[in-house]
């Protein structure tokens, strides 16, 4: 019976889905994060329903309960993106007049360019290395410390759009950024580069023009899930189509948190939320090494030598049970939703909406500390970059005032 109940929650969500792409057509930028984050809870559970293989160690008994989740946040993401409609703006986002020169972000670019060329290079008698090999070979922290920053600096596109230099660097080092990633078997870029791909059609389809731009923001998506299917690390057996419906563990993750609330482990009732807080304060005023991964990983298999990551609803759940998670993804679309119709007063908005919704879609399969602290490191990335940028022109423009005078 649970199996026939699950498959009505898949049907549901999915027609929920359905409905708001339906009605918003390509107006709303949402609808990528529903899109994808159906595909990363619910492939896992259509794959169960199918008799296709899922996740080692699923407790199948806890698939309903969790597809409850699933269901919950589908239809508050859903309901929330419907009581705060977009507001798109009358121009495309580049054509805004609201930037103004930002020259760090170009230095940035050539620093990112040469690094991860002269990375490829170095790789190319390792390609039949594991990633772990490669990434041991680069260094771990500068390889994960490159990928952190290429977030941060995607969210600069439409800065850089009406300037021809800033524009060639920003689309080579996207190409060498991507090549990158294929490379070390890494998946980061779909979803900055996703949200880029997502800004530009819904604004640029206000105005009537060219329907291949949400045809485009399509493939987008599909390449990126194609992508995530051929470059995943996994050790299931079965079919293709068992393997592309298993590509989030966020089923796993779910399934074992309620098994855990099950067993008697107490709700964490905002802990994990307020630890995730506090550890963006200085380590001598707070410091713990509480955080939600390894206290996964201690309670499911405390000797194993691999992380199984996270999921942003388990945490929710854990917190608050069911009533969590409808509040969590309320507070996350809505903030979305603000974002993205604030993005016409200035360049900020533009850069963190961008920033913002490939960042969402990156944490789904983590937790609330990885999104805080991103979003923080963001916050200060942009700063820097806005006020070293106005220092460099300030200069420029007193030197050319010398020069005029002179």
């Amino acid at each position: 019976m649970n199996n026939l109940e699950t498959a009505y929650l898949v049907v549901f969500s999915f027609a929920l889905i359905f409905a708001k792409v339906f009605i918003s057509r390509s107006k709303d930028v949402l609808i990528w994060i529903l899109i994808f984050y159906f595909y990363l809870s619910f492939g896992p559970v259509i794959a169960h329903l199918l008799g296709l293989p899922i996740y080692f160690g699923t407790p199948k008994e806890y698939i309903h309960p969790a597809t409850i989740t699933f269901s919950l946040a589908t239809a508050t993401m859903v309901i929330t993106s419907a009581m705060f409609r977009p507001t798109i703006p009358d121009k495309k986002i580049y054509e805004l007049d609201i930037f103004e020169p930002l020259p760090t972000i170009k230095i940035f670019l050539v620093f990112s360019i040469t690094y991860a060329s002269i990375s490829i290079l170095r790789l190319v008698p390792h390609l039949s290395e594991s990633k772990i090999q490669k990434i041991a070979y680069l260094f771990p922290q500068i390889h994960y410390n490159y990928l952190f920053v290429q977030i941060f600096l995607m969210g600069f596109f439409f800065h850089l759009q009406k300037e021809k230099t800033g524009r060639f660097l920003f689309y080579l080092n996207m190409i060498v950024y991507v090549g990158y990633c294929l490379i070390m078997g890494e998946r980061d870029f779909i979803f900055p580069i996703g949200s880029i791909a997502f800004h530009w059609a819904v604004t640029g389809l206000n105005r009537g023009r060219d329907i291949l731009k949400f045809v485009l923001g399509g493939f987008v998506l599909i390449i990126s899930a194609t992508l995530v299917f051929f470059l995943r690390d996994t050790t299931q057996e079965g079919s293709a189509l068992g393997g592309f419906l298993n590509q989030g563990s966020t089923l796993f993750i779910n399934a074992h948190s309620l098994l855990l609330i099950e067993e008697g482990h107490e709700f964490f009732s905002g802990f994990t939320y307020l630890n995730s807080i506090s550890n963006l304060a200085p380590s001598w005023i707070y410091k713990t090494d509480f955080n939600t991964l390894d206290w996964f990983k201690n309670n499911y298999a405390p000797n194993s030598d691999s992380g199984y990551g996270f999921a942003l609803d388990a945490e929710a759940y854990l917190n608050f049970g069911y009533y969590g998670v409808i509040s969590f993804f309320f507070i996350l679309t809505a903030f979305q939703r603000f974002l993205f119709n604030s993005i016409r007063k200035n360049h900020f908005f533009v850069f963190y909406s961008t920033f913002f919704l490939g960042f969402f879609m990156y944490n789904l399969r983590n937790d609330s500390l990885a999104l805080i602290k991103g979003n923080m490191y963001a916050l200060l990335f942009f700063v820097f970059i806005l006020y070293s940028s106005r220092i460099i022109n300030y200069f420029g423009e007193k030197e050319n005032k010398v020069s005029e005078n002179g």
